[in-house]
């Protein structure tokens, strides 16, 4: 390998030894890029199965974003925007508690989940995670 990397020219790099041409690639580090958000905006950690938790609520945004940082910027009382870097991830709104449960469901103390009323994109795919980071990395 020495001859052949520190000794011998090769043609293709201009009768230079690769030992000449060689340059350390830069690595980039494994550790989820720290996006920056305004003051105001929550941000959460997305879940290894994909989700984030919201006014205690749990919403699923995907799975592509597990272990990355999304920014939530509050757009009315129970109304969340979700953002990765510069990438729109949608719309988050919490059902309010009285709005689901009825009477009955009240008086018996039964809990009901609240649903949402539009979901989040979660058709980010990788490319378009690869993408938002490498614009800013």
């Amino acid at each position: 390998m020495i001859e052949f990397n520190e000794v011998r020219p090769h043609d293709a790099l201009g009768g230079k030894t690769p030992a000449e041409v060689y340059r350390d690639s830069e690595r980039r580090s494994l550790d989820p890029l720290v996006p920056s958000h305004p003051p105001e905006w929550k941000t959460r950690l997305v879940s290894k199965v994909g989700t984030i938790s919201v006014s205690d609520d749990v919403v699923f945004v995907g799975t592509a974003l597990a272990g990355q940082i999304v920014g939530l910027k509050q757009e009315g009382i129970l109304r969340w925007r979700a953002h990765f870097f510069g990438v729109d991830l949608g719309m988050i709104e919490i059902a309010p508690l009285a709005n689901v449960l009825t009477p009955d469901d009240v008086s018996s103390a039964t809990r009901v989940n609240a649903p949402h009323s539009e979901a989040v994109n979660a058709t980010v795919t990788r490319d378009a995670l690869l993408n938002a980071r490498a614009v800013n990395a």
